[in-house]
């Protein structure tokens, strides 16, 4: 996967996936978990579990949140919400330090124009905007966000557009942050490939075919070749544990 391709020295995307307790409104919740990785280099990652901001949760918000998290231990999920939340507090990071070491991250990354990228950006990106706020501390990206459903239906020229549509997940999300983060990263990176594509066709476009992919009506064969990769690479996010490397050499987009 070749970062140069794509993101430039004036724009890099940093995909960030967040997990959290809460629904909507009447449940607020928290954030448990900041999982983040560099588009086109997806190796390059960031990852915290967080202490519960307050005591509120939706039980089945709850339930897809601690999918994967370090901090719970399966016996403590069987024992109920009240017990896993009390496991969060002792066990996960306070929110202001894996902020704080959230911004170092990007920072340290020194990059020229780093642009925060979600699928939806107002959840993830709104999200950790409202985190950075609460704690008093200054966002690494600033304003810059970018939508990822948003670049596909610019590339497709269809509104209803998403990802999911891609076909590149074979089943469930892992719904562990950082995994989440490195899935959607490979999907943007392989919209940006064929936007630059598209941009050196002289705008021609894609289309999208339902549950079979992205079909370029140009470049046929650099974009059947973009899925396959694209598809081999989420299989190996997939089946690799968090607390192991992905180690994804073998597998170049």
């Amino acid at each position: 996967m070749n970062e140069s391709s794509y993101n430039t020295a004036e724009k890099t995307y940093i995909s960030v996936d967040v997990e959290h307790t809460g629904e909507s409104s009447k449940h607020p919740g928290s954030v448990v978990s900041i999982g983040a990785c560099v588009v086109g280099n997806i190796e390059e990652t960031f990852y915290r579990e967080l202490k519960p901001r307050n005591d509120g949760f939706h039980s089945d918000a709850l339930t897809v949140a601690i999918k994967g998290l370090q901090s719970v231990d399966s016996k403590t999920i069987e024992k109920g919400s009240s017990a896993i939340m009390a496991a969060l507090r002792k066990n996960a990071m306070d929110p202001k330090i894996a902020l704080s070491e959230y911004q170092e991250w990007v920072i340290g990354l020194q990059l020229k124009h780093p642009v925060e990228a979600a699928a939806p950006i107002k959840y993830d990106g709104g999200l950790m905007a409202e985190y950075y706020r609460e704690n008093s501390l200054e966002n690494p990206f600033g304003w810059n966000g970018e939508d990822i459903n948003s670049l596909l239906r610019g590339l497709t020229c269809d509104p209803s557009s998403h990802i999911v549509t891609l076909g590149l997940r074979s089943g469930e999300n892992p719904h562990n942050a950082l995994r989440d983060a490195q899935i959607q990263a490979i999907e943007m990176e392989i919209i940006l490939r064929l936007m630059s594509t598209n941009r050196t066709t002289k705008g021609r476009i894609f289309s999208i075919i339902q549950n079979k992919g992205l079909v370029g009506l140009h470049k046929h064969d650099l974009t059947k070749y973009l899925m396959q990769r694209g598809r081999k690479v989420i299989e190996k996010i997939n089946a690799t544990p968090i607390n192991e490397n992905l180690h994804l050499a073998e597998y170049p987009l």
